[in-house]
């Protein structure tokens, strides 16, 4: 058989070239590879596979090879073929490696995800380099992988203040995060000339004054000169402000991005599954800023105490062995910390899906 056998088939908007395969023992000649997608990606050979001779298959080719591995199907991608080297007895399954990344999405092997190879003769033309050439047959899981990224600008200050605060913000890295988002997100650090941070879905950005910035750290020294904590204690609890307050404009960014209605309370929520994710280390300063921050009005999005207990549950829920300060320090109330686990369980199934950090 040379070109008999093709079969073309279409599904949606995506277009895509199917080539039939006799079952085995068949006799018949399989002509080309066995999928081509609308997008076929080469993948350098890993550290494990480059030390094996690798060709790649060739359509109508006349020159032989001694086989080609066929990769059953796996969930979310229709075929894997892999042109290599037959696997030997013990390698990995097909050849395939235990895992590899494809446009930013990071893959595993699941040896209960390859139902089964076979190695069958192929008539293949040998490439000049050792390749593997990996032709994927894709529904919409691949398609859709975020690939979106949150990207942070600091613009310059117009005053000494306003550039002791952005100094402050930079140096606190409380911008930086590894939270996926649906669409890119812009974050602009800059002069507003009012105290205030926002979210702005038409434009996809985030906002934090300088002016907030400052408003917040005037009030933290203020308590410290109060409660005459000390400079380590007094920064720990100024960077988890700072963590908090860009945290919960994501949460903003996370709820209309995802489609959902906009609240103070939904932005807490993803806030706290953020911040517990993101960065686990300031969760009890975020706590403890925020409690102190909860009765002094005029701090954006940030005051009301009932609230901060709210927050502070959720974030001692999410580990509470870890974060056991949160309870003795009553930011939330005793009667409720037994019960913040669960609470955090809660919304964790309901959000966490769309809360979750690169990588992680």
């Amino acid at each position: 058989m040379t070109t008999a056998g093709r079969a073309s088939a279409a599904s949606g908007s995506a277009s895509t070239t199917a080539r039939a395969v006799p079952a085995p023992g068949s006799g018949s000649t399989r002509p080309g590879p066995a999928v081509t997608a609308s997008s076929t990606a080469r993948l350098a050979p890993t550290a494990a596979a480059a030390t094996r001779p690798s060709t790649a298959v060739t359509a109508g080719s006349s020159r032989p090879r001694a086989a080609r591995t066929t990769c059953g199907s796996t969930a979310g991608v229709a075929s894997l073929t892999i042109a290599g080297p037959v696997p030997s007895a013990g390698g990995r399954a097909c050849g395939f490696p235990d895992s590899f990344t494809f446009r930013g999405l990071s893959i595993t092997r699941m040896s209960h995800g390859l139902p089964h190879c076979v190695d069958r003769p192929r008539r293949s033309r040998r490439m000049p380099h050792p390749v593997i050439a990996l032709v994927l047959s894709m529904t919409s899981t691949f398609g859709t992988a975020p690939s979106a990224e949150v990207s942070v600008r600091y613009e310059s200050p117009g005053s000494p203040r306003a550039e002791q605060a952005r100094k402050l913000l930079k140096d606190s890295d409380a911008l930086k995060t590894r939270i996926k988002v649906p669409q890119p997100v812009k974050v602009v650090a800059k002069d507003c000339g009012s105290p205030k941070a926002l979210w702005n879905h038409a434009e996809r950005r985030i906002t934090i004054c300088y002016q907030l910035v400052d408003q917040v750290r005037t009030t933290m020294k203020g308590i410290a000169e109060t409660e005459e904590v000390g400079s380590g204690a007094a920064a720990a609890r100024m960077d988890g402000a700072l963590s908090m307050i860009f945290h919960h404009q994501l949460g903003h960014a996370l709820t209309t991005l995802n489609g959902m209605r906009d609240s103070e309370g939904q932005a807490d929520q993803f806030a706290a599954l953020t911040l517990a994710a993101d960065a686990p280390k300031r969760v009890v300063s975020a706590a403890e800023a925020r409690h102190l921050l909860a009765g002094h009005t005029g701090v954006d999005h940030l005051s009301g105490l009932t609230q901060s207990a709210t927050f502070a549950c959720l974030l001692y829920g999410s580990d509470p062995v870890r974060h056991a300060e949160i309870a003795k320090g009553g930011w939330v109330p005793a009667a409720r910390a037994p019960s913040c686990a669960d609470e955090y369980t809660r919304v964790k199934a309901a959000l966490g899906s769309m809360a979750v950090k690169a990588g992680g």
